[in-house]
């Protein structure tokens, strides 16, 4: 039995009263994590229709977001990889024809006009250079992918079309 200390005496316990009948209502008071049911219900039905509307109200608000966006997955969508990798080549390629014709120009600016064997290694080396620029370029698109599909999934990022506002 609780103390009062305003009386000095010892009390019974509170009973939880229901008032909407005035009887004792053992379905009344603490129920699962503490919560007190202010109307005599079952707290267990009562929480069960509390998960249920906030369930309900998560498909409404946030489901379709989230199906959106991983829509945005490259495996649920294939042709996001094979673009960001067509891309990569493009400006890699686009790179080094920029930079052949910038090395032509400074040669034949400064006088160098080389041999067709010099110009057949010089085209051979601009080549290799090349295909290894691509090859990297790519290879950082896959993983730029990857990642990217990885903080979808984990919700490490928040989506870029909402920070945008175009969803």
């Amino acid at each position: 039995m609780p103390y009062d200390t305003t009386t000095g005496e010892w009390v019974p316990a509170p009973t939880f009263i229901d008032r909407l009948t005035g009887n004792v209502n053992p379905n009344l008071g603490p129920g699962p994590g503490g919560f007190v049911d202010p109307t005599g219900g079952d707290p267990r039905k009562v929480a069960a229709q509390l998960l249920r509307n906030q369930f309900a109200d998560w498909e409404k608000s946030f489901k379709p977001i989230e199906l959106q966006a991983i829509q945005g997955i490259s495996f649920n969508n294939p042709s996001i990889l094979t673009d960001a990798v067509a891309k990569a080549s493009s400006v890699a390629s686009d790179q080094s024809g920029t930079m052949k014709g910038i090395a032509e120009r400074q040669n034949a600016a400064i006088g160098i006009n080389p041999t067709p064997q010099q110009r057949t290694v010089m085209d051979r080396t601009r080549n290799l250079s090349q295909a290894a620029n691509v090859a990297g370029a790519e290879n950082t698109a896959r993983a730029n992918v990857r990642s990217q599909d990885e903080q979808l999934l984990l919700g490490a990022t928040p989506n870029p079309n909402i920070v945008r506002g175009t969803m």
